[in-house]
């Protein structure tokens, strides 16, 4: 847990595969990262087939 309340967007980017969040309390900045993330997920599927998901 020390990783992803260090740095939760680094933390959530080496992630493979399904992900459950437990105790989100405790890294309250994982929200905003994954946001990031998932963004950055759409942009790049975007480029790269032409198809928007919302």
């Amino acid at each position: 847990m020390a990783v992803a309340a260090n740095s939760p967007e680094n933390y959530l980017k080496q992630r493979k595969g399904a992900l459950i969040i437990d105790e989100v309390q405790l890294v309250p900045d994982i929200f905003r990262a994954l946001k990031v993330v998932v963004d950055e997920l759409r942009q790049n599927h975007k480029k790269n087939s032409g198809v928007v998901f919302f």
